[in-house]
């Protein structure tokens, strides 16, 4: 006889306190009885644990069919425990109550684990802290902990989210903090590492003790000594301008990533401990010097130092004097190329000086003693010693000039430097050095200004424009092209021709620029001219007559601008120009169109496009 949550109790007569009943009715009340259990099942999570079980009868037995259920009985009270379920699967097992010859049975349900989610990885943080979330579905409790205080979490069981937040770092040295979770059979663990916080440490003695000059460099020995409390601390250091030449302007951030850089490739680094010296070379007259030190597994602390330090000149003078008269003596020109030679003469007490002369550009050169010593003289040198090695000159002295010399250069129109360095017996720069500003007369032709981009106007009516004409050589001291003129750049149509005369001015003449086939007109030739208004009708007329100047163009005195004055045809000026394309016409005649409606206006200013 089997009864599940079933609960009865037959009472037949009158309750035992009415007297008047039972005097009405004898008989006896009959109490029948069945074994019952207040609930038909236990349900336990994926962890396991103990659950009751109450039945009507004292006297029963209870047992169970699986293994990982263990049943115990006292009284009317049966205890039913489970081990954990580290499966995903739930699982079942039936417990059977007897007593007597009656029994009873109940469903024991177990539900496996269902985790997801916690995805950790080893955290690296700034000294600020931060904050990290993690999703998880769980079907059990998720504990999660630290080993240390700094790092803390807050679980919502109910959407799933740990926080976990690192607090702010606001001491020297990097922590560490293993962080771990567990839920039912799963865990897991990461490790979270804090950077220190970086902060300037005084008392670091860093100065330039010894240092020697060999031109054209400079050795200088730079030592550092860390203050008594950092004796046996472990640092690395170096010159450090590059930080601030880079835009670094945040020192501790700029102190940070050299220093992560140092940590993770540490073979790069000198680490060094107590008083450490390093030579540098051709440093500025003060540098900084940056100092970081580190633990014993080369951690950075955040401790760190930043001094100025001042680094005495150890080279020689260098002074400007004035020794040499200079002045240019001749110019050729060859296309496209100008030489122009100057001459270096010493003045008095200066006879006997060796030296060495070149001629630059006059805006080449910035910082003229900085060149002088750095790039002219440095490079002089190692020439002068190349064709000594080389067997070119027979010594050093060979290379040097003395007394009235000469020196030429290409291409430094308008105004150049010509710059004197002495040297003295021991091959060195002395530090004297002289530089003579000198102007360059053009002795090539005119025509060569007017070679570059120019910015025209074009409009009429219907449109406003601005062309880009390019004047090029044509032919080497004779003619020149112009291309772009009304925007066409075709060279096989387009191809204007034009000369300068004797005062420096443009000419344009009317001409035949080049020829095409077209499939309506047929053979086309174009035709540069232009239109005029013949004021005695009131027409405006164009010429294909050849060889008459359109215009002619006046170079501004900074060669920056130009003024295109109008030719004349019939005696009256030409008001544009522009192309026109000729062609026979059916009748055997000849006909013209114009490629663009108004042309180029005459007069008008034109400007040189900068390059």
């Amino acid at each position: 006889m089997k009864r599940i949550y079933t609960i009865s109790l037959l009472i037949l007569g009158c309750a035992l306190g009415l007297v008047s009943c039972r005097k009405e009715n004898e008989q006896a009340v009959e109490w029948k009885t069945e074994l019952q259990a207040v609930k038909s099942n236990l349900v336990f999570a994926p962890g396991g644990g103990t659950e009751t079980l109450e039945v009507n009868l004292s006297s029963v037995t209870a047992t169970a069919d699986k293994d990982w259920c263990s049943v115990s009985v006292s009284g009317n009270v049966i205890s039913v425990t489970v081990a954990p379920n580290e499966s995903k699967q739930s699982r079942y097992a039936q417990l059977t109550i007897t007593s007597g010859s009656e029994s009873i049975e109940a469903a024991v349900i177990q539900y496996g684990e269902v985790f997801a989610g916690m995805e950790m990885e080893d955290l690296e943080v700034l000294p600020e802290g931060t904050t990290v979330r993690y999703s998880f579905q769980s079907n059990m409790a998720v504990v999660i902990n630290s080993d240390q205080p700094w790092v803390h979490f807050e679980t919502d069981e109910e959407s799933g989210i740990v926080t976990m937040t690192v607090d702010e770092h606001k001491d020297f040295g990097y922590r560490f903090a293993t962080v771990s979770y567990k839920a039912g059979s799963n865990s897991g663990s990461i490790q979270v590492t804090q950077e220190p916080a970086y902060r300037q440490i005084s008392g670091w003695g860093v100065a330039v003790t010894d240092g020697e000059f060999v031109f054209p460099d400079q050795k200088d020995v730079i030592t550092v000594t860390p203050p008594s409390e950092m004796a046996s601390v472990t640092y690395i250091w170096d010159v450090v301008d590059d930080f601030y030449s880079a835009g670094m302007n945040d020192v501790p951030e700029a102190i940070r990533t050299w220093a992560i850089l140092a940590k993770n490739s540490p073979t790069y680094f000198i680490f060094d401990k107590g008083v450490s010296s390093k030579t540098k070379k051709n440093l500025p007259s003060t540098v900084t010097v940056a100092i970081i030190a580190f633990d014993d597994q080369n951690n950075p602390t955040g401790q760190y130092a930043m001094v100025d330090v001042p680094v005495p000149d150890r080279g020689p003078v260098k002074q400007a004097v004035d020794g040499w008269d200079v002045a240019h003596t001749g110019g050729t020109w060859e296309y496209p190329t100008q030489t122009d030679a100057f001459t270096v003469t010493p003045k008095a007490g200066y006879e006997d000086v060796k030296y060495v002369a070149t001629v630059v550009r006059k805006d080449a050169v910035t910082n003229v003693e900085e060149y002088v010593f750095n790039t002219f003289a440095m490079q002089a040198r190692e020439e002068i010693l190349a064709k000594v090695a080389a067997g070119e000159i027979a010594s050093f002295e060979d290379g040097l000039s003395a007394g009235v010399s000469t020196v030429s250069a290409e291409n430094v129109a308008g105004d150049a430097c010509v710059i004197v360095a002495a040297f003295g017996d021991n091959q060195f720069y002395t530090g004297d050095y002289q530089v003579v500003e000198a102007s360059v007369p053009d002795v090539k032709p005119a025509m060569y200004r007017w070679v570059g981009k120019w910015q025209v106007s074009r409009k009429n009516s219907n449109y406003d424009d601005i062309d880009t004409w390019e004047i090029s050589v044509k032919e080497a001291d004779k003619t020149l092209r112009i291309l772009g003129l009304e925007t066409f750049t075709d060279v096989s149509k387009f191809d204007v021709e034009a000369t300068v005369d004797e005062n420096g001015c443009l000419i344009v003449k009317t001409q035949y620029t080049g020829s095409y086939e077209d499939s309506s007109y047929g053979h086309v030739d174009m035709l540069l001219s232009g239109q005029y208004d013949d004021t005695a009708n009131g027409k405006t007329y164009y010429t294909s007559t050849q060889n008459l100047t359109i215009f002619s163009g006046t170079l501004s005195e900074d060669g920056k601008s130009a003024e295109l004055e109008p030719g004349l045809v019939n005696g009256y000026p030409f008001k544009n120009v522009q192309f026109y394309g000729r062609y026979k016409n059916s009748s055997g005649g000849t006909s013209a169109f114009s490629y663009n409606a108004g042309g180029t206006q005459l007069p008008q200013t034109i400007t040189r496009v900068a390059e």
